[in-house]
């Protein structure tokens, strides 16, 4: 069973009848349903980890964890995440806010969330460049 057709059943991109057909396959078949779980594990972490284009975070936000169920996994995912990698909490609330306005629906919103980003990220390299000047 192809990748990108689970992928996209994940993210509701399959017609109502490529669904049903697909849910019949993965749930008579361990096979096809463990292959699913691994694609799903692997978009949980893309998603987790910023690796999502725009129009694919876009669809994981909206449809993905439209369930409860799945937004539960998301954050088992997001604490063990935590566990493993050596990130500050005070750092990991910062951009998990940042990010939540992307999520928003609201245009004037995401675009202060953009214009904040470039604030950040252009005062910090001016901040560096000052400092390389004194040296």
């Amino acid at each position: 069973m192809p990748e990108k057709l689970m992928r996209r059943y994940l993210l509701g991109d399959l017609k109502a009848k490529e669904k049903e057909s697909f849910e019949e396959t993965y749930f008579s078949n361990d096979s096809v349903y463990a292959a699913l779980c691994g694609v799903e594990d692997e978009l949980v972490d893309a998603y987790l980890c910023g690796r999502l284009s725009w129009s694919l975070r876009r669809k994981f936000t909206n449809y993905y964890l439209a369930s409860p169920a799945r937004v539960a996994r998301v954050e088992e995912g997001r604490r063990v995440m935590l566990a493993v990698l050596p990130v500050s909490s005070d750092r990991l609330r910062f951009w998990s806010a940042l990010l939540s306005l992307f999520r928003t629906q609201g245009r004037l919103a995401q675009l202060v969330a953009v214009l904040a980003c470039l604030v950040v990220a252009l005062g910090g390299e001016i901040g560096r460049a000052s400092c390389r000047e004194r040296v």
